[in-house]
């Protein structure tokens, strides 16, 4: 008998691991304007939980509530829900809880409402597992030339083991990383700086996060996010307008034109040239004037660079990107 019992004992409880209750012991008794709070713990990202919680009419009167909305009406799906409960009536309310988004504490409300009465709420919570760095990029914008900012970046893990180190490496020489030895909690900065801001240009690269995580068994694993790194270092006695170009979209054989204007203490000496096939520039009153022609074969999303400057040697002082859409010829 007690053998026969043990199986049927651990099938249940695998069967209500995924299952989030609002308490024990019977239904929860509620009046309009209620809030029931039920946590699920830790989830993994991806996984499907089901809510289940019996509510119990604590009224004298009969309460309607025909109408259920959710926050996230992408991952809820509501299973069933009561229309309408006599006084002292119990209901069952279930909902299907889809966990995704980035790791870390999240909320999923309902509200069951309609009839005149205060919506009855039922807030779900839980923590999605997994490493969530802040900001997911480090975008400096523009940058003025000699200028030494940096962004911090918080590297967190969520979930039952430990964050206990972070290390970080750049994939250009045109950027730093270093770790911060300051911890919060599950938390470790990294602050981000762009190495070099003595030359006017557009800096792209990324950094390389790795994180050691250990759990309670004592074993370790890495986990690794990439953090995209972009800014554009401008010379402050220059300014362009716009700061970059898209001459639109266009078939083979047509051409676009646009026209820049250069302000600024040195205007006047600027020079420019093209890094792009099929682009044409020239300067001419402080006007940068830009005249495309696709070539041969380009199709799709052609992109490239305007460089300002002056000299001999040549001294960038600006870079203006350019974005044209070259479209396929249609067929005839």
């Amino acid at each position: 008998m007690i053998l026969a019992w043990i199986p049927t004992c651990v099938s249940l409880l695998l069967a209500l691991a995924n299952v989030g209750f609002a308490g024990a012991g019977g239904p929860r008794v509620v009046k309009p304007g209620d809030q029931i709070d039920v946590a699920l713990g830790f989830l993994d990202v991806g996984s499907d939980h089901t809510v289940l919680v019996h509510i119990q009419n604590g009224t004298t009167e009969v309460w309607d509530m025909p109408q259920v909305d959710v926050s996230c009406p992408a991952c809820m799906t509501i299973v069933s829900a009561p229309l309408q409960l006599s006084p002292g009536e119990v209901g069952q309310f279930e909902v299907q809880v889809h966990a995704v988004g980035d790791p870390g504490m999240h909320r999923w409300g309902v509200s069951l409402h309609g009839g005149g009465s205060l919506p009855l709420g039922i807030d779900v919570s839980g923590v999605l597992r997994g490493l969530r760095v802040e900001p997911p990029r480090a975008a400096f914008g523009r940058l003025v030339r000699g200028d030494a900012g940096g962004i911090d970046v918080r590297v967190s893990w969520f979930g039952e083991e430990a964050l206990e180190s972070v290390h970080a490496r750049s994939t250009s020489a045109d950027v730093e990383a270093t770790v911060q030895a300051a911890r919060v909690g599950k938390s470790i900065n990294v602050t981000v700086l762009l190495a070099c801001t003595s030359q006017p240009r557009i800096v792209s690269a990324s950094v390389q996060v790795s994180a050691t995580i250990r759990g309670p068994d004592g074993l370790a694993h890495v986990v690794r996010r990439a953090i995209p790194v972009a800014g554009h270092v401008v010379d402050p006695s220059l300014t362009v307008r716009p700061a970059a170009a898209f001459l639109g979209s266009m078939h083979a054989g047509q051409g676009a034109h646009m026209l820049l204007r250069v302000s600024g203490m040195e205007a006047s000496r600027v020079e420019a040239r093209a890094a792009m096939p099929g682009l044409r520039v020239s300067v001419q009153n402080n006007l940068v004037e830009l005249q495309y022609a696709p070539s041969d074969g380009v199709v799709g999303l052609a992109q490239g660079v305007v460089e300002l400057g002056w000299g001999d040697p040549w001294a960038t002082r600006a870079q203006i990107p350019v974005t044209v859409y070259v479209q396929m010829e249609q067929p005839e």
